[in-house]
């Protein structure tokens, strides 16, 4: 019998142990599949995408050092043209 109760002990203890480990790998599976059937319905290019996201980062951190806090602005880029909105 005691036998039999250290193997579920160890089983329990396992099954614990695992499941706090892939506890963190969920948000990163289901982040990757939205990722991935954005990629997949999108009519532009997986590098195209990739680069119109870098056009975004650097204009949004270009004018925000050259305007700092004083205005809001939106930069969104598509097929290398960007639509620049905001507000003073």
């Amino acid at each position: 019998m005691t036998r039999k109760f250290q193997s579920l002990a160890l089983t329990a203890v396992t099954a614990t142990v695992l499941a706090a480990s892939l506890s963190a790998c969920f948000p990163l599976l289901v982040g990757g599949a939205a990722v991935g059937a954005l990629v997949a319905v999108d009519r532009r290019t997986s590098g195209a995408q990739l680069e119109d996201e870098g056009i975004e980062l650097r204009s949004s951190s270009r004018l925000r050092d050259a305007l700092g806090e004083r205005l809001h602005f939106n930069v969104t880029s598509y097929n290398r043209q960007v639509l620049l909105t905001g507000e003073a």
